[in-house]
C-alpha cells in the first residue's frame, strides 16, 4: 500500500511538471495568437500546451487513485514554483525576491501538508 503512495505522489509531481511546462507553450503561442480558428489550430505551441494539460490531467487523476485528495491536491501549488524557473530559463523573465520568498513558502506548505498525511 505504501508504494501506491508513493508512486501517486511521484504521478502527482510529474503532472505539476507537465502542467507548467503547458503554460510556457502557452505563453510562446499567445505571442503569435490571432482571433482566427486557422490561426488557432495551426499554433503548434497552444496545441502542444493543450496536448500536454491533457496528458498531465490524466496523470493527475491516475495518481488520485492510490492516495487521498486531501495529500495529493496541495501538490498541484508547486506549479506556481515551475512555471516560475522555467519563465525565468526559458523565457527570460526575473525572479525577483518576491517570487523566492513566495516559492519557499510553497514548498514549506507543501511540505507540511504531506508530512502532516503520514500522521494520520
Amino acid at each position: 500500500m505504501k508504494s501506491k503512495k508513493t508512486l501517486s505522489i511521484i504521478l502527482m509531481l510529474l503532472s505539476t511538471f507537465m502542467l507548467a511546462f503547458a503554460q510556457i507553450l502557452y505563453k510562446k503561442g499567445a505571442a503569435s495568437l490571432q482571433p482566427d480558428l486557422t490561426a488557432i489550430i495551426t499554433n503548434y505551441n497552444i496545441i502542444a500546451g493543450l496536448g500536454l494539460y491533457i496528458i498531465g490531467a490524466v496523470v493527475m487523476t491516475v495518481a488520485m487513485k492510490y492516495n487521498n485528495l486531501s495529500t495529493l491536491y496541495p501538490i498541484l501549488a508547486l506549479c506556481y514554483i515551475w512555471v516560475n524557473i522555467m519563465a525565468s530559463s526559458m523565457l527570460g523573465e526575473t525572479m525577483n525576491i518576491n517570487k523566492w520568498i513566495g516559492s519557499a513558502l510553497i514548498i514549506l506548505g507543501v511540505s507540511a501538508i504531506g508530512y502532516g498525511a503520514d500522521k494520520t
